[in-house]
């Protein structure tokens, strides 16, 4: 995001840190990251998993370049199980271990 670029998500409030109530309340954001490698089609094909979240309800996923790193194709899982599909590496940085996915969802994120 531009340095300009402002999130629109709310802190939480409460008094005191609360591992608990944040957890509760920033979990639906959690992804699960499957990077496959190699065939699909073969019984070689190894898999990787890793998380990322939402950082927006379009699409895009912030997680670690070394989760994708090399993949052939990528699937996304929602913590309510959603899918989503045509997924696409729209940037990632090998130097700070990061990168941004974008997916399709029937609807927003």
């Amino acid at each position: 995001m531009p340095a300009a670029a402002k999130s629109n998500v709310a802190p939480i409030s409460g008094k005191g840190f609360d591992p608990s109530r944040i957890f509760a309340k920033r979990v639906p954001g959690v992804v699960t990251i499957f990077a496959y490698f190699g065939d699909p089609a073969s019984q070689a094909t190894q898999v990787a998993q890793g998380s990322g979240f939402v950082i927006s309800p379009r699409g895009y996923i912030l997680t670690n370049h070394h989760v994708i790193d090399s993949a052939n194709s990528i699937e996304i899982t929602l913590m309510d199980g959603t899918l989503l599909t045509d997924i696409e590496v729209l940037a990632d940085d090998e130097q700070h271990d990061l990168a941004i996915l974008h997916g399709t969802a029937k609807t927003p994120l």
